[in-house]
């Protein structure tokens, strides 16, 4: 393995990091800032039920169960804080900024 010798500026996992921290920040702070919009509200009561009832109620409705069995993982953690209801979404946007070093051409 060839190792180079490159400045601090120069290391990509560096600049990787920084731009996943600024991620993290950008995406949580003010996260409570705003009231809840009608779909987070309908995602907070679908949260509410128990598992089983969730898949139950979605089979009328076209929304995948994930994020909703999901969230209600998150409520029974964090509570029902506007926080805590938008504590997946906002993870979620994190995990897809972590996507991008990931598969890179050579």
């Amino acid at each position: 393995m060839h190792h180079e010798n490159k400045p601090w500026y120069g290391q990509t996992r560096l600049w990787w990091f920084i731009i996943i921290l600024l991620a993290v920040l950008v995406y949580f702070s003010g996260i409570t800032h705003e009231s809840l919009w009608f779909d987070e509200v309908f995602s907070a009561r679908m949260a509410s039920h128990s598992p089983g009832e969730i898949l139950q109620l979605m089979t009328a409705d076209n929304h995948p169960p994930l994020y909703y069995l999901l969230l209600s993982v998150v409520v029974s953690l964090f509570g029902k804080s506007v926080w805590a209801l938008r504590f997946l979404s906002a993870l979620g946007a994190v995990g897809l900024v972590c996507l991008g070093p990931g598969p890179r051409r050579r």
